[in-house]
């Protein structure tokens, strides 16, 4: 993998953990981190098992999705 595969593969992380964000704040806490947390593992099975640069960037951005609802709901709880 080359400079620009390894620029993309953070780029969209970044992308989708940011403009995820928004949209799992309006989940339940408990949801949202059970589901997010399983997703993100999930995804990073799926990660370490990927052949190509597409699939590593799909999972990636599944990976971030789920880390975005986990994420909130970490905050959701130490904010309580």
């Amino acid at each position: 993998m080359v400079i620009s595969g390894v620029a993309a593969v953070v780029g969209v992380y970044a992308l989708v953990l940011a403009l995820g964000i928004l949209p799992a704040a309006r989940l339940d806490a408990r949801r949202a981190g059970f589901w997010g947390l399983l997703l993100f593992a999930g995804a990073s099975l799926a990660c370490g098992l990927s052949n190509t640069l597409g699939m590593l960037l799909l999972f990636r951005a599944l990976q971030a999705a789920g880390g975005a609802a986990a994420l909130l709901a970490a905050f959701q709880v130490l904010d309580a």
